[in-house]
């Protein structure tokens, strides 16, 4: 059943959807902009003090390897973000157990990958724009909270 007024769209190919402008097959579409962005899957949420209970750490565990595994057999970059704080820190301290991502993880994760370290909740804090997460490691500076 059609709607009332809408054209069949073979009817529409060829047309400008605006009138004097250039048929729809003619306008450029950018190609979808799309990456895995994988967020604090470290050891401090696995054997560490910040141990999650909910859900099933295995369960979940297992649906992010399989995503970045996804996600690099698909060509889709994958950004990896750790929490990050100096050493010493009581959680997340750099060179510390709980700082390091989980085995399984770091066993799928390709070193040329983009890693993002962060002070704070989020990867976006303290950043002017998304394209923070462009490129390569970052590390955090003090005064940005990045």
């Amino acid at each position: 059943m059609r709607r009332t007024g809408a054209a069949p769209a073979s009817a529409t190919m060829g047309r400008p959807p605006v009138p004097g402008g250039p048929p729809l097959e003619e306008i450029p579409v950018p190609a979808p902009r799309r990456a895995l962005v994988v967020v604090d899957v470290q050891q401090e949420y696995f054997d560490g003090p910040l141990e999650i209970q909910h859900p099933p750490r295995a369960e979940s565990l297992a649906n992010v390897v399989s995503a970045v595994r996804a996600a690099d057999a698909a060509g889709l970059p994958v950004v990896v973000v750790r929490h990050h704080l100096p050493a010493g820190a009581p959680i997340f301290a750099e060179g510390s157990p709980g700082h390091a991502l989980h085995p399984d993880v770091e066993a799928v994760v390709d070193p040329s990958w983009k890693q993002v370290l962060k002070q704070n909740g989020s990867v976006f804090a303290g950043r002017t724009s998304r394209s923070g997460c462009a490129g390569r490691t970052s590390t955090p500076s003090p005064s940005s909270g990045t």
